[in-house]
């Protein structure tokens, strides 16, 4: 997670962004997908549900965001990510807008 991630890719006056980087700093980890016009999320492989990304993000993610900048909030993606999706509600309403995100991002 979090690997290589510049916040300055990112233009966090538009929503959609905010997808793409809870996608990007996730990564490998946790991988966002459309099946039948609707987000999958896998965790190591395995489906979750928005419930179960939520925990691990305020339990998992947190915890190593803490190890690696503690209380001290500079300008780097874990300081980002921990200011845009700290709470259940931020993170249901980037989910669920991940969708149009991921139906029209440019593949490779």
């Amino acid at each position: 997670m979090f690997n290589s991630i510049e916040v300055n890719n990112y233009d966090f006056h538009f929503e959609l962004h905010y997808c793409g980087f809870l996608i990007d700093c996730l990564f490998p980890e946790v991988i966002f997908g459309l099946e039948d016009d609707e987000i999958v999320i896998k965790l190591n492989g395995r489906i979750i549900d928005i419930d179960e990304l939520i925990y691990f993000i305020n339990f998992n993610v947190a915890h190593l965001i803490y190890s690696i900048v503690g209380t001290n909030c500079v300008k780097n993606s874990y300081c980002y990510f921990r200011y845009f999706f700290n709470t259940s509600d931020k993170i249901r309403h980037f989910v669920n807008i991940t969708k149009i995100y991921l139906k029209y991002v440019p593949t490779i």
